[in-house]
C-alpha cells in the first residue's frame, strides 16, 4: 500500500492511494465467507453455498463494498495522522463502476481523492465593534407595563356590542363592487385584531362605535407597498402567493367583538402572578411584595439578556474580522455531490456565501480549542442539557416526569446520535462564545429596563448584518 499527497493549488490537494492485491484480498475473502454462511441459493442448503460460487455471482459488488469501506477508512486515517486541515469532505476524482473491480482480487487498485484545505491564520480575539454591556435597572414604567399585561391575561373576557379602541375585532375582508355587494368568487378572508395595541392607529377612528354586521371600507388603509408585511404585522394575516388587493374595493365585515377587562389587583391576582413567575410568596403577600419580587426577578433576567445581547454579535463580528480565503471552486463542487444535501450548480452558487461563513466559524472554533485545550464538552454536560430541555418542555405542558421516566427518556435520547451531537455542538458553541465574551473589555452602560427593551426590539428589526 502506498498513500501520498500532491498539492494542486494554494488550498487544494490530491490524495493518491495505491493498493496491491494483498492489501485488500484478505478483507474480500473474509466478506465472501461471511456471505456464504448466510446465503440461500437453489441447490444448496442455507449456509452451504461454496465461496467460489458466491465469488462468481456477487464477487464484483462485494469487492466494491469492501474497498469502499477500506478506502474511506484509509483516507480518513491519513488525514487524521497528517493533521490535514480539510474543509468539506474528500471527493473521488473518478467514480469507479463494478466493472472496474476484480472478483479474484489479483489487480492492483488506484484511487485519487481531491481535498479542500483551510488557510493558515492567527485568531484575533479583539472585537472593537461590540455593543456596550448594559447594566439594567428595572424602572416603574416597565413594572407597570408587566402588571398591565398580567391584568389583561387574568382579566375576564367580554363580548360587547359596540367597538371601543383597544377591542379585539374579528370578521372578514371581502371584495365588493361599486354597489357595495360582495363580488362572486372575489377575495374573502377571515381577519382579526389579535393584538389591538399593535394595530395601525389609522384604522381606529373608522372602527370605534361600530357594531356586529357593520361593513367598513378598508382598501383606504392598505399600503401600496409592503402589503404582505403590513397585514402580517397588524393582523397576522398571510396573503396567498401572487395574491394582490391592488385596484379592489375591500370592506371589513365585523363578525364579533372581544374585550378584556383588567383583573382587579387582589389576593387572587397576586397569587396568580406569583405562580406565573414561580415566586415563593405567601398567600398573605401584599402587592408591594409582588412588585419587589418582580423587580428582583427581572433584574436577573435582563442582566442575562444584556450579556446575550453582546454575545449575539460575537458570531457575526468574529467571522467578519477573519475574512478567510477558502477553496471556493472545490466547495461548490462538493455541495453538488454531498449525499442527501446535494445542490444544483445554481443552488451552490446561491448558498455558498452562507456555507463559507459557517465553515469560517468552524475554523475559528477549532482554533479556540487549540488555544484552550481544556475547553471541552463532556458527556455529562450533554446529558444534563438533554434533561434540562426535557424538564422545560414538560413544564410548558404542565406535566412532570418521574425519575424512572426521565431515565428512560435519556437512554432513548443518547441512542439518537443526531440529537446528542446537536446538543454537543450547541454546548461547544456556547462555550466558545462565552470565552470570547470574557476576553473583551466592554464599556458598561446603565440603562432602564424600558429603554433596554427598545434596544432589543430595534436590533430585531434592524437589517441583517448591522450591529
Amino acid at each position: 500500500m502506498d498513500i501520498t499527497r500532491q498539492q494542486t493549488g494554494a488550498l487544494t490537494a490530491e490524495i493518491h492511494l495505491h493498493l496491491d492485491s494483498q492489501d485488500y484480498k484478505p478483507d474480500v475473502d473474509t466478506k465472501l465467507k461471511e456471505t456464504a454462511r448466510s446465503a440461500a441459493m437453489p441447490g444448496f442448503r442455507r449456509g452451504k453455498t461454496p465461496v467460489a460460487i458466491i465469488r462468481k455471482m456477487a464477487g464484483k459488488s462485494l469487492v466494491a463494498e469492501v474497498l469502499n469501506e477500506k478506502v474511506n477508512h484509509l483516507i480518513d486515517e491519513y488525514i487524521r495522522e497528517q493533521e490535514l486541515p480539510i474543509v468539506g469532505s474528500p471527493l473521488p476524482k473518478t467514480i469507479k463502476s463494478e466493472a472496474d473491480f476484480d472478483p479474484n482480487c489479483e489487480t492492483p487498485m488506484d484511487f485519487i481523492f481531491e481535498v479542500g484545505l483551510a488557510p493558515e491564520f492567527e485568531l484575533n480575539y479583539n472585537l472593537p465593534g461590540l455593543p456596550p454591556l448594559y447594566t439594567v435597572t428595572v424602572d416603574q414604567a416597565f413594572l407597570d407595563q408587566e402588571i398591565s399585561r398580567l391584568r389583561k391575561y387574568y382579566g375576564p373576557y367580554e363580548r360587547p356590542e359596540i367597538v371601543e379602541k383597544g377591542d379585539s375585532v374579528f370578521g372578514f375582508l371581502a371584495e365588493v363592487n361599486e354597489e357595495g355587494l360582495n363580488v362572486e368568487g372575489g377575495f374573502r378572508k377571515a381577519i382579526g385584531m389579535r393584538e389591538p395595541e399593535n394595530v395601525d392607529e389609522r384604522i381606529w377612528p373608522d372602527f370605534v362605535g361600530k357594531t356586529k354586521g357593520d361593513r367598513i371600507p378598508f382598501d383606504q388603509f392598505i399600503p401600496a407597498e409592503n402589503t404582505e408585511a403590513w397585514f402580517a404585522h397588524n393582523f397576522y394575516l398571510s396573503l396567498a402567493p401572487g395574491e394582490t388587493l391592488e385596484g379592489k374595493k375591500i370592506v371589513w365585515e365585523i363578525e364579533s367583538i372581544g374585550r378584556i377587562q383588567l383583573a382587579d389587583i387582589d389576593a387572587a391576582f397576586i397569587g396568580s402572578a406569583s405562580q406565573e413567575y414561580n415566586f415563593a410568596l405567601s398567600e398573605e403577600a401584599t402587592y408591594e411584595e409582588l412588585l419587589d419580587a418582580m423587580r428582583a426577578h427581572f433584574e436577573k433576567v435582563l442582566s442575562e439578556d444584556a450579556r446575550r445581547h453582546v454575545e449575539s454579535e460575537i458570531y457575526t463580528l468574529m467571522i467578519d474580522s477573519h475574512p478567510l480565503e477558502l477553496p471556493e471552486e472545490f466547495l461548490k463542487r462538493w455541495m453538488t455531490v454531498r449525499g442527501e444535501e446535494t445542490k444544483t450548480a445554481d443552488e451552490a452558487d446561491k448558498e455558498y456565501p452562507a456555507l463559507s461563513r459557517s465553515l469560517i466559524w468552524n475554523l475559528i472554533t477549532d482554533k479556540v480549542q487549540k488555544d484552550y485545550p481544556e475547553m471541552k464538552v463532556s458527556g455529562d454536560e450533554v446529558t444534563a442539557r438533554a434533561l434540562t430541555n426535557l424538564r422545560a418542555a414538560m413544564r410548558r405542558y404542565g406535566q412532570e416526569l418521574s425519575p424512572e421516566e426521565e431515565q428512560n427518556y435519556l437512554q432513548s435520547y443518547l441512542r439518537d446520535n443526531n440529537r446528542a451531537m446537536n446538543d454537543y455542538y450547541n454546548l461547544l458553541y456556547d462555550k466558545v462564545i462565552r470565552l470570547i465574551f470574557e476576553r473583551q473589555t466592554l464599556a458598561k452602560t446603565p440603562i432602564s429596563a424600558s429603554e433596554f427593551v427598545k434596544v432589543i426590539e430595534e436590533k430585531k428589526n434592524a437589517p441583517v448584518g448591522t450591529v
